[in-house]
């Protein structure tokens, strides 16, 4: 079960490296992600 629990850590470490860049992300690249996931602005 050690396996698991190694790529649980790895995954969630992913997750947060994401929130972090996606935080830093300037204005016209979230807006531009925003498009693509299809939802409406929120601005």
């Amino acid at each position: 079960m050690e396996g698991l629990q190694i790529i649980h850590q790895v995954v969630w470490g992913l997750q947060q490296v994401h929130l972090v860049l996606y935080n830093h992300a300037s204005g016209p690249k979230k807006e531009r992600l925003a498009q693509l996931r299809g939802g409406p602005r929120q601005k």
